[in-house]
């Protein structure tokens, strides 16, 4: 747009109407983004109410309920604690076994041994990226990937949808 030829040629663009980007996606004259139509027979879709559901079936809301949960718990044991009572710490630590071990066990190994865990996350960095160049070398891996991704995505996304519209049915 630094010259007044191509400033002209994206005027006319625009004022041409609708038409679709590179990404598939159209755009109005306005500047804005069209939304197409729903299918026959379906009702439009809340954004906000889509964007919960999708939230939802990612399990964001039961991840906020357990951590939650587990502040609550953490702070009647350390309160316990320092009264002198060490069995509702004890209890916690049994219950929330795999939450210690995926926090506690990381942090005692990087502050026990720094040139351990250094070490490991530069193996599984290079063997994240001999992966990804396999993929990218191999026509039919890299489709088979692109499948997988794209099903999961589009599984995600109409499961969304129909936990979207049975909220919007309830009142």
């Amino acid at each position: 747009i630094g010259s007044a030829d191509s400033r002209a040629r994206y005027d006319a663009d625009a004022a041409a109407g609708p038409r679709a980007s590179a990404s598939g996606a159209r755009r109005s004259s306005t500047g804005g983004w069209e939304q197409s139509p729903p299918p026959p027979g379906q009702e439009p879709i809340d954004p906000s109410k889509l964007f919960r559901a999708v939230l939802e079936e990612l399990g964001v809301e039961d991840l906020k309920e357990y951590l939650d949960r587990v502040q609550k718990e953490a702070s009647h044991a350390a309160e316990r604690a320092q009264a002198g009572d060490l069995q509702p710490a004890k209890d916690f630590a049994w219950a929330h076994k795999g939450l210690a071990a995926s926090v506690v066990l990381p942090a005692v190994l990087f502050l026990r041994f720094p040139a351990l865990v250094f070490a490991t996350f530069r193996l599984v960095g290079a063997g994240a990226l001999l992966l990804g160049s396999a993929l990218l070398r191999d026509p039919r891996l890299a489709r088979a990937a692109g499948q997988l991704a794209w099903h999961m995505w589009r599984t995600l996304i109409r499961r969304s949808e129909a936990r979207a519209q049975e909220k919007a049915k309830k009142p």
